[in-house]
C-alpha cells in the first residue's frame, strides 16, 4: 500500500482503483504469477464467467485486507503520537486511517440495514 502521510485530506473514494483498474492489474498479475491459469482462462472463458467471478472474489478478498492496513496505520499513529519526537499530526492522521477503515468496512462488511437499503 502507498502510504502518503503528507496527504491529510484523502479522498478515499476518488484514490482507491477502480473496479476496472483493479481488474486490470489483476489479469496482468495473474499472467506473471501463474501463466498456466491465465493460458487456459484466456482460451476457454469465452464468456468471461470465470475471469469475472474470479476477479470479484479477489477484488474481496483485496479490500478485506485494505481493512487491516488502515486499522494498522490507525493504530500506529496513536502509538507514534505518544512516542515520536517527530513534529506531526499522528492523531489526525490516525483519524483519517480509521475514516478509511469505515468506508471499506461499509464495503465489504455492510451491516444488515444496508444491505436491505441496497436490495430496496
Amino acid at each position: 500500500e502507498c502510504c502518503d502521510m503528507n496527504n491529510l485530506k484523502p479522498n478515499y473514494d476518488a484514490e482507491y482503483p477502480t473496479q476496472k483498474q483493479q481488474d486490470w492489474f489483476l489479469r496482468r498479475y495473474i499472467a506473471a504469477a501463474n501463466p498456466e491459469l491465465y493460458t487456459w482462462l484466456e482460451s476457454h472463458d469465452s464468456e468471461q464467467q470465470a475471469w469475472e467471478g474470479l476477479l470479484e472474489e479477489l477484488r474481496l478478498e483485496i479490500g478485506k485486507h485494505a481493512l487491516v492496513s488502515h486499522l494498522g496505520w490507525a493504530v500506529w499513529g496513536v502509538c507514534q503520537s505518544y512516542t515520536s519526537p517527530i513534529e506531526f499530526e499522528f492523531r489526525k492522521y490516525s483519524e483519517l486511517r480509521l475514516e478509511g477503515y469505515k468506508l471499506f468496512q461499509q464495503q465489504f462488511f455492510p451491516t444488515e440495514h444496508e444491505t436491505n437499503n441496497e436490495i430496496k
